[in-house]
């Protein structure tokens, strides 16, 4: 990891690195979301808390259990 590198992450808690996946990896995990799709639950909208401005119409999908999905779904996740 560079300085700037741990500077962004000391800063933003991520690091957003380029090309990190291969195409195939990517329609791979695209495919399995789509598999899964009917299973997004939508959080309650409760992260605005009092303010109207922050408010959304609903909350935002999760979708959580991918690494213990049935192969091949969970093959992209857990590579």
């Amino acid at each position: 990891m560079t300085d700037v590198e741990r500077y962004l992450f000391d800063v933003h808690g991520y690091l957003v690195i380029e090309q990190v996946l291969g195409q195939g990896e990517i329609q791979a995990a695209n495919a399995a979301l789509e598999r899964h799709r009917g299973e997004i639950q939508v959080r309650p909208n409760d992260l605005a808390n009092s303010s109207r401005t922050l408010r959304g119409a609903t909350g935002r999908g999760d979708l959580s259990g991918m690494l213990d999905w049935p192969a091949p779904d969970c093959d992209p996740f857990r590579a």
